[in-house]
Protein backbone atom coordinates (compact mmCIF):
# COMPACT_ATOMS: atom_id res chain seq x y z
CA UNK A 1 0.00 0.00 0.00
CA UNK A 2 1.28 3.04 -1.06
CA UNK A 3 0.15 6.59 0.35
CA UNK A 4 1.54 10.04 1.56
CA UNK A 5 2.81 9.88 5.14
CA UNK A 6 4.03 12.64 7.12
CA UNK A 7 7.85 13.38 7.88
CA UNK A 8 7.17 13.51 11.41
CA UNK A 9 5.72 10.13 11.66
CA UNK A 10 8.82 8.41 10.35
CA UNK A 11 10.97 6.54 12.39
CA UNK A 12 14.42 6.04 11.98
CA UNK A 13 15.31 2.80 14.67
CA UNK A 14 19.15 3.71 14.79
CA UNK A 15 21.87 0.84 14.11
CA UNK A 16 18.62 -1.51 12.60
CA UNK A 17 19.47 -0.17 8.76
CA UNK A 18 22.19 -1.76 6.88
CA UNK A 19 24.77 1.39 6.30
CA UNK A 20 25.56 0.74 10.13
CA UNK A 21 29.08 2.78 9.45
CA UNK A 22 28.09 4.91 6.63
CA UNK A 23 25.12 6.45 7.71
CA UNK A 24 23.51 8.92 5.64
CA UNK A 25 25.78 10.21 3.18
CA UNK A 26 25.92 14.00 2.33
CA UNK A 27 26.86 14.10 -1.37
CA UNK A 28 23.84 11.98 -1.79
CA UNK A 29 20.96 13.77 -0.03
CA UNK A 30 22.49 17.02 -1.48
CA UNK A 31 21.99 15.77 -4.85
CA UNK A 32 18.37 14.18 -4.39
CA UNK A 33 17.47 17.65 -2.83
CA UNK A 34 18.47 19.30 -5.65
CA UNK A 35 17.19 16.34 -8.19
CA UNK A 36 13.62 17.33 -6.08
CA UNK A 37 13.65 21.01 -6.50
CA UNK A 38 14.18 20.11 -10.61
CA UNK A 39 10.52 18.21 -10.26
CA UNK A 40 12.36 15.18 -10.54
CA UNK A 41 9.61 12.33 -9.23
CA UNK A 42 11.58 9.86 -6.39
CA UNK A 43 9.95 6.08 -5.99
CA UNK A 44 8.35 5.85 -2.48
CA UNK A 45 10.24 5.00 0.72
CA UNK A 46 9.70 1.85 2.23
CA UNK A 47 8.50 1.41 5.70
CA UNK A 48 7.26 -1.05 8.03
CA UNK A 49 4.33 -0.35 10.19
CA UNK A 50 5.03 -2.12 13.38
CA UNK A 51 1.84 -1.65 15.81
CA UNK A 52 1.38 1.79 14.83
CA UNK A 53 4.84 2.98 14.50
CA UNK A 54 6.17 3.87 11.23
CA UNK A 55 10.04 2.23 10.77
CA UNK A 56 11.87 3.31 7.85
CA UNK A 57 13.03 0.36 5.73
CA UNK A 58 14.48 2.25 3.12
CA UNK A 59 14.94 5.53 1.71
CA UNK A 60 16.90 7.47 4.26
CA UNK A 61 18.47 9.85 1.80
CA UNK A 62 15.15 10.75 0.08
CA UNK A 63 13.27 11.24 3.46
CA UNK A 64 16.15 13.58 5.01
CA UNK A 65 15.94 15.50 0.97
CA UNK A 66 12.22 16.03 1.53
CA UNK A 67 12.79 17.42 5.28
CA UNK A 68 15.61 20.21 3.79
CA UNK A 69 13.24 21.46 0.93
CA UNK A 70 10.66 22.03 3.56
CA UNK A 71 7.96 18.62 2.61
CA UNK A 72 5.87 17.63 5.05
CA UNK A 73 5.10 14.32 3.80
CA UNK A 74 6.50 11.77 1.33
CA UNK A 75 5.27 9.08 -0.43
CA UNK A 76 5.61 5.56 1.06
CA UNK A 77 5.45 2.01 0.54
CA UNK A 78 3.92 0.39 3.98
CA UNK A 79 4.62 -3.08 4.51
CA UNK A 80 2.19 -5.00 7.29
CA UNK A 81 2.94 -7.18 10.39
CA UNK A 82 2.02 -9.62 7.97
CA UNK A 83 3.99 -8.87 5.28
CA UNK A 84 7.46 -8.52 7.97
CA UNK A 85 6.26 -10.38 10.88
CA UNK A 86 9.24 -9.23 13.28
CA UNK A 87 12.35 -7.46 13.78
CA UNK A 88 14.73 -9.71 12.18
CA UNK A 89 12.50 -9.94 8.83
CA UNK A 90 12.88 -6.31 8.97
CA UNK A 91 16.60 -5.96 9.36
CA UNK A 92 16.37 -8.71 6.09
CA UNK A 93 14.02 -6.72 4.03
CA UNK A 94 16.31 -3.56 4.57
CA UNK A 95 19.27 -5.18 3.16
CA UNK A 96 17.44 -6.48 0.39
CA UNK A 97 16.48 -2.68 -0.52
CA UNK A 98 19.80 -1.21 -0.11
CA UNK A 99 21.70 -4.09 -2.12
CA UNK A 100 18.78 -3.40 -5.18
CA UNK A 101 19.32 0.03 -5.42
CA UNK A 102 21.36 2.04 -2.82
CA UNK A 103 24.65 2.74 -2.28
CA UNK A 104 27.22 0.03 -1.63
CA UNK A 105 28.07 -1.62 1.48
CA UNK A 106 31.06 -1.82 2.86
CA UNK A 107 32.53 -5.21 3.29
CA UNK A 108 33.05 -4.21 7.28
CA UNK A 109 29.20 -3.48 7.43
CA UNK A 110 28.34 -6.84 5.11
CA UNK A 111 30.48 -8.48 7.67
CA UNK A 112 28.33 -7.29 10.89
CA UNK A 113 25.17 -7.40 9.43
CA UNK A 114 25.59 -11.03 8.72
CA UNK A 115 27.13 -11.60 12.40
CA UNK A 116 24.05 -10.21 13.73
CA UNK A 117 21.21 -11.47 11.55
CA UNK A 118 23.33 -15.07 12.05
CA UNK A 119 23.08 -14.36 15.63
CA UNK A 120 19.37 -13.96 15.57
CA UNK A 121 19.16 -17.20 13.71
CA UNK A 122 18.84 -16.66 9.84
CA UNK A 123 20.18 -19.97 8.49
CA UNK A 124 23.87 -20.32 6.45
CA UNK A 125 21.96 -20.38 2.93
CA UNK A 126 20.22 -17.44 3.54
CA UNK A 127 22.98 -15.17 4.65
CA UNK A 128 24.83 -16.82 1.71
CA UNK A 129 22.39 -15.31 -0.92
CA UNK A 130 21.26 -12.25 0.71
CA UNK A 131 25.10 -11.01 0.55
CA UNK A 132 25.49 -12.53 -2.25
CA UNK A 133 28.52 -14.31 -1.44
CA UNK A 134 30.02 -17.76 -1.00
CA UNK A 135 29.23 -20.17 1.74
CA UNK A 136 32.19 -20.32 3.27
CA UNK A 137 32.56 -16.74 3.16
CA UNK A 138 29.57 -16.64 5.70
CA UNK A 139 31.04 -18.83 8.16
CA UNK A 140 34.06 -17.27 7.87
CA UNK A 141 32.46 -14.38 8.60
CA UNK A 142 30.18 -15.83 11.62
CA UNK A 143 32.60 -18.46 13.12
CA UNK A 144 32.44 -17.87 17.37
CA UNK A 145 29.03 -16.36 16.77
CA UNK A 146 26.66 -17.58 19.14
CA UNK A 147 23.12 -18.23 17.86
CA UNK A 148 19.72 -17.14 19.89
CA UNK A 149 17.10 -19.30 17.28
CA UNK A 150 14.80 -21.47 19.61
CA UNK A 151 15.47 -24.49 19.67
CA UNK A 152 11.98 -26.47 18.29
CA UNK A 153 13.08 -24.34 15.01
CA UNK A 154 16.56 -25.34 15.00
CA UNK A 155 15.72 -28.91 16.03
CA UNK A 156 12.87 -29.07 12.98
CA UNK A 157 15.88 -27.68 10.83
CA UNK A 158 18.70 -30.13 11.69
CA UNK A 159 15.91 -33.31 11.33
CA UNK A 160 14.95 -32.15 8.07
CA UNK A 161 17.97 -31.66 6.74
CA UNK A 162 19.16 -35.16 8.05
CA UNK A 163 16.06 -36.55 6.48
CA UNK A 164 17.50 -34.97 3.24
CA UNK A 165 20.52 -37.13 3.65
CA UNK A 166 22.96 -34.76 5.32
CA UNK A 167 25.14 -36.14 8.11
CA UNK A 168 25.62 -35.01 11.53
CA UNK A 169 28.71 -33.22 10.96
CA UNK A 170 27.28 -32.19 7.41
CA UNK A 171 23.81 -30.32 9.16
CA UNK A 172 26.41 -28.71 12.82
CA UNK A 173 28.42 -27.18 10.54
CA UNK A 174 25.36 -25.12 8.32
CA UNK A 175 23.49 -24.82 11.28
CA UNK A 176 26.51 -23.73 13.69
CA UNK A 177 25.13 -26.23 16.68
CA UNK A 178 27.02 -29.29 17.85
CA UNK A 179 27.04 -32.23 16.73
CA UNK A 180 25.99 -34.13 20.19
CA UNK A 181 22.46 -31.54 20.37
CA UNK A 182 21.79 -33.61 17.13
CA UNK A 183 21.94 -36.91 18.67
CA UNK A 184 20.21 -35.81 21.30
CA UNK A 185 17.52 -34.82 19.25
CA UNK A 186 17.08 -38.20 17.08
CA UNK A 187 17.03 -39.97 20.54
CA UNK A 188 20.54 -41.34 19.73
CA UNK A 189 22.21 -39.89 22.09
CA UNK A 190 22.02 -42.22 24.79
CA UNK A 191 22.61 -44.91 22.79
CA UNK A 192 25.62 -43.70 21.40
CA UNK A 193 26.81 -43.25 25.12
CA UNK A 194 26.70 -46.84 25.96
CA UNK A 195 27.98 -47.65 22.50
CA UNK A 196 31.12 -44.95 23.27
CA UNK A 197 31.76 -47.29 26.73
CA UNK A 198 31.80 -50.45 24.93
CA UNK A 199 34.07 -49.64 21.99
CA UNK A 200 36.41 -47.90 23.61
CA UNK A 201 36.11 -48.72 27.65
CA UNK A 202 39.08 -47.10 28.97
CA UNK A 203 38.14 -43.34 27.74
CA UNK A 204 36.78 -41.22 29.94
CA UNK A 205 33.67 -39.45 30.56
CA UNK A 206 34.70 -35.79 30.07
CA UNK A 207 36.74 -36.96 26.65
CA UNK A 208 34.68 -35.78 23.77
CA UNK A 209 33.11 -38.67 21.85
CA UNK A 210 34.44 -40.02 18.19
CA UNK A 211 30.58 -39.21 16.65
CA UNK A 212 31.16 -40.25 13.41
CA UNK A 213 32.93 -43.60 14.75
CA UNK A 214 29.89 -44.33 16.70
CA UNK A 215 27.60 -43.36 14.07
CA UNK A 216 29.39 -46.18 11.76
CA UNK A 217 29.34 -48.74 13.98
CA UNK A 218 25.79 -47.76 15.34
CA UNK A 219 25.02 -48.53 11.99
CA UNK A 220 26.72 -51.53 11.08
CA UNK A 221 25.18 -53.64 14.69
CA UNK A 222 21.58 -52.42 13.07
CA UNK A 223 22.55 -53.61 9.71
CA UNK A 224 23.10 -56.96 11.59
CA UNK A 225 20.09 -56.60 13.51
CA UNK A 226 20.55 -54.67 16.43
CA UNK A 227 18.47 -51.92 16.99
CA UNK A 228 17.97 -49.05 19.54
CA UNK A 229 16.20 -51.15 22.78
CA UNK A 230 19.45 -53.98 21.71
CA UNK A 231 22.63 -51.50 22.40
CA UNK A 232 22.76 -52.90 25.93
CA UNK A 233 23.17 -56.27 24.37
CA UNK A 234 26.56 -54.92 21.91
CA UNK A 235 28.86 -55.46 25.12
CA UNK A 236 28.03 -59.11 24.74
CA UNK A 237 28.91 -58.94 21.06
CA UNK A 238 32.11 -56.99 21.81
CA UNK A 239 33.49 -59.81 23.58
CA UNK A 240 33.62 -62.24 20.52
CA UNK A 241 36.25 -59.44 18.94
CA UNK A 242 37.86 -57.94 21.50
CA UNK A 243 38.52 -58.93 25.32
CA UNK A 244 35.87 -59.09 27.78
CA UNK A 245 36.09 -56.38 30.65
CA UNK A 246 36.62 -57.57 34.29
CA UNK A 247 35.24 -55.00 36.47
CA UNK A 248 33.98 -57.19 38.69
CA UNK A 249 36.19 -59.55 38.98
CA UNK A 250 39.86 -60.10 40.56
CA UNK A 251 42.98 -59.22 37.26
CA UNK A 252 44.92 -62.54 37.31
CA UNK A 253 46.23 -61.42 34.01
CA UNK A 254 50.06 -61.23 33.68
CA UNK A 255 51.59 -57.92 32.54
CA UNK A 256 52.32 -59.35 28.97
CA UNK A 257 48.44 -60.68 28.80
CA UNK A 258 47.18 -57.62 30.10
CA UNK A 259 49.51 -55.02 27.54
CA UNK A 260 47.85 -57.81 24.96
CA UNK A 261 44.60 -57.30 25.23
CA UNK A 262 44.86 -53.56 25.73
CA UNK A 263 46.68 -53.60 22.05
CA UNK A 264 43.82 -55.87 21.13
CA UNK A 265 40.88 -53.91 22.68
CA UNK A 266 42.30 -50.52 21.13
CA UNK A 267 42.85 -52.09 17.07
CA UNK A 268 39.83 -53.75 17.57
CA UNK A 269 38.07 -49.98 18.00
CA UNK A 270 40.49 -48.39 15.01
CA UNK A 271 39.36 -51.28 12.57
CA UNK A 272 35.52 -50.40 13.10
CA UNK A 273 37.44 -47.17 10.85
CA UNK A 274 39.68 -48.46 8.19
CA UNK A 275 38.83 -52.10 8.37
CA UNK A 276 40.77 -54.96 9.69
CA UNK A 277 42.83 -55.70 6.48
CA UNK A 278 44.56 -51.86 7.14
CA UNK A 279 44.88 -52.67 10.41
CA UNK A 280 46.93 -55.65 9.89
CA UNK A 281 49.37 -53.95 7.59
CA UNK A 282 49.56 -51.43 9.87
CA UNK A 283 50.43 -53.53 12.62
CA UNK A 284 53.09 -55.27 10.59
CA UNK A 285 54.67 -52.38 9.94
CA UNK A 286 54.81 -52.16 13.57
CA UNK A 287 56.20 -55.03 14.50
CA UNK A 288 58.90 -53.83 12.32
CA UNK A 289 59.67 -50.52 13.79
CA UNK A 290 59.72 -52.24 17.07
CA UNK A 291 62.12 -55.25 16.13
CA UNK A 292 64.55 -52.48 15.06
CA UNK A 293 63.89 -50.16 18.23
CA UNK A 294 64.74 -53.34 20.19
CA UNK A 295 68.09 -53.86 18.22
CA UNK A 296 69.01 -50.40 19.29
CA UNK A 297 67.81 -50.83 22.77
CA UNK A 298 70.32 -51.94 25.47
CA UNK A 299 68.46 -54.49 26.75
CA UNK A 300 67.86 -56.23 23.10
CA UNK A 301 65.37 -59.08 22.94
Amino acid sequence: MIVELELNQIIIPQGMLPRILTGVVEEKVEEYREMMEAGTEFDPIWVWNRDGSYWLIDGAHRLEAARRIGKKTIKARIFSIKEIKDEVQFRIKAIEANIRHGLPLKREEKVILAKTLYSMGVPIQELQKLFGVAERTIYNWAKGIKRREKPEELKEEALRLRAQGLTQEEVAKKLGIDQTTISKWEGKYDNLQKLQNVIIPSQKDDDEPDWDLLEKEWQRLKDEGFWDQDIDEIDEKKKKVGRPRKEEQEDTRTEEERIKDEIVTFLASKALTIGWKAVFKVLEEARQELEQLSRKSVRGW
